[in-house]
This record gives C-alpha cells, sequence and structure tokens, in this order.
C-alpha cells in the first residue's frame, strides 16, 4: 500500500499560519509594531499555508492548479474552506 505524499510530509512540516507572530518574534524579536505589520501579513500567511497543504494533498497538476487559481488573489481562504474545496 502506498500513501500519499502529502500524508508523509504533513508530520514533517508542521506549518500554521497562526504560529508565524510567534517565529517571527522569537527570531527578531518583540517589535512594537508586530500586531499592525501581522494584521498585513496574515492574508499573505494564510494563503500560503493553505496552499502549501492543498499542494500536498493535490500533488497532480491536473487537479492541483485548478484548485490554487480558484483562491482569490490577496485573499486567504480559511483551512476548513480549502479542505471543503477537497
Amino acid at each position: 500500500m502506498s500513501l500519499p505524499l502529502g500524508t508523509l510530509l504533513k508530520p514533517v512540516f508542521p506549518l500554521s499560519a497562526d504560529a508565524f507572530p510567534t517565529m517571527a518574534a522569537e527570531r527578531f524579536g518583540a517589535q512594537e509594531d508586530m500586531d499592525r505589520t501581522w494584521h498585513t501579513f496574515e492574508p499573505v500567511a494564510r494563503t500560503l499555508v493553505d496552499s502549501f497543504y492543498m499542494t500536498l494533498d493535490h500533488p497532480r497538476h491536473d487537479d492541483l492548479v485548478p484548485r490554487l487559481e480558484a483562491v482569490p488573489p490577496n485573499c486567504a481562504a480559511s483551512p476548513t474552506k480549502a479542505r471543503a474545496w477537497a
């Protein structure tokens, strides 16, 4: 029995948009404008994470491209919504 690549990689690459502010604070130190910066960056981070997991779940080009193109530009799809597209 073969497992999809996504099933094997998800535990190895645990990616969460909610963890980005903490990772940034650890990497660059706490900044006074962190909340404002996160407010601007959050849609990008959520789209990145959703697209990453969508790619793992649907590695076939013919299946993946329409799903990625369905995500509105500069707009984050919630993980629930992204999984609903699956």
